[in-house]
């Protein structure tokens, strides 16, 4: 019993300081990090721009005051490492959103600060990738944003609801090293850039920036990038618009996007490798402009070809593009090789640069019509 006692303060201090986290900080000690962008100087060391969250007293209400911060290094982390000395309280990253990348960076390769952010315990593999379309990816926080303080997180909502548009997508650190590391696919991150509205510069995804292995190639628009979600089954939502039509029908359709499922089946005929993208897609239609005040099956049937005929046009379009003028395998069609038909991708595999540029893609859409409306009239003008 005695032995017991003895040994009960030691229990208890053992428990005292184990209940806190190992690696625990006091938040009044830290300055909280929103998002940032990276860029190269003249002299090729690093600019790092951070974004900090102030909380400021107004009234009897704290609220949350965006501060930037810049820092030079010679490479990434030193940037990182000298923000001690200008930055008070320390940089806490785990909160981090964004991270920006600017052109110079992006175009020279990206490896480095992905080994960064996957080495550093403070910074967050789930961090959101961005590459400015702009002369540096800093200006982007000295833009006007709409809702949000933190402009950072005005980027992560905007983002948020360009999903429903499907002419973006968010692409987070550790998916974009997984991509690196596969066999047959290059990366694909969203772009941002600043647009003026009513004399004013606000922050705009514009995009998406494609890579061939971890280095910036050039970049696609906001209808390429909806293309390219088509083909990688990234569709969450968005409008097909038809804007004309023959045969005395519609002259001004939108459909919108219930549903969709991509599949991409490899072939290999007489040695030669093609791709069939099959595309299934649900849709409603949701404005219809007709020279009569009826909507007939054979319409909603007629509809369903132009808009099929519509995606495989734009679709097939792209991908031609991107064969011709960056010759990197954003689609995926090598790893498709890779996983549906491997001992086919191992004769292929190690010519596939040449063959990716030449390579028969064929499109095949279905569309269709599953709501029009709940009505089988079109509103009718009289005299």
């Amino acid at each position: 019993m005695k032995k017991r006692l003895l040994l009960l303060p030691w229990i208890m201090m053992i428990a005292l300081f184990s209940t806190s986290c190992w690696n625990y900080k006091d938040v009044e000690n830290l300055g909280v990090v929103a998002g940032c962008a990276i860029d190269k100087t003249g002299e090729g060391h690093y600019t790092l721009t951070v974004e900090m969250i102030n909380m400021v007293v107004k009234g009897r209400e704290s609220q949350p005051e965006s501060v930037i911060l810049e820092t030079e290094g010679e490479t990434i982390l030193d940037a990182i490492r000298n923000s001690i000395s200008i930055s008070s309280p320390k940089l806490y990253w785990s909160h981090a959103t964004c991270l920006i990348l600017g052109q110079d960076v992006a175009s020279e390769g990206i490896k480095e600060i992905l080994d960064i952010i996957f080495r550093d315990e403070e910074l967050r593999v789930g961090i959101h990738l961005f590459v400015s379309e702009g002369k540096t990816a800093k200006e982007l926080f000295d833009a006007k944003v709409l809702t949000a303080v933190i402009k950072s997180f005005e980027i992560d909502r905007r983002m948020a609801d360009e999903g429903f548009l499907s002419k973006s997508f968010p692409v987070q650190a550790y998916r974009f090293i997984d991509v690196l590391s596969e066999e047959g696919i290059s990366g694909v991150l969203p772009s941002i850039c600043i647009t003026e509205q009513k004399g004013e510069k606000m922050i705009e995804l514009c995009g998406s920036a494609v890579f061939k292995e971890d280095k910036l190639l050039g970049f696609l628009d906001k209808e390429e990038t909806k293309s390219l979600n088509f083909i990688l089954n990234n569709i969450k939502g968005g409008v097909i618009p038809l804007k004309e039509s023959s045969d005395g029908g519609a002259q001004r359709i939108s459909l919108e996007i219930l549903k969709n499922k991509t599949d991409i089946e490899p072939m290999y005929i007489n040695n030669k490798p093609s791709i069939q993208i099959n595309i299934e897609t649900e849709v409603s239609l949701k404005e219809l402009n007709k020279a009569d005040n009826t909507i007939t099956q054979k319409d909603l049937e007629f509809i369903e070809k132009e808009a099929g005929n519509r995606l495989k046009t734009d679709i097939e379009g792209f991908i031609s593009k991107v064969q011709k003028k960056y010759n990197s395998d954003i689609f995926g069609f090598g790893r498709s090789f890779y996983k549906n038909k491997p001992s086919v991708w191992k004769k292929i595999s190690h010519q596939w640069k040449n063959i990716f540029k030449d390579l028969e893609v064929k499109v095949k859409p279905t569309i269709r019509i599953m709501d029009s409306g709940m009505t089988n009239t079109y509103i009718h003008i009289g005299d």
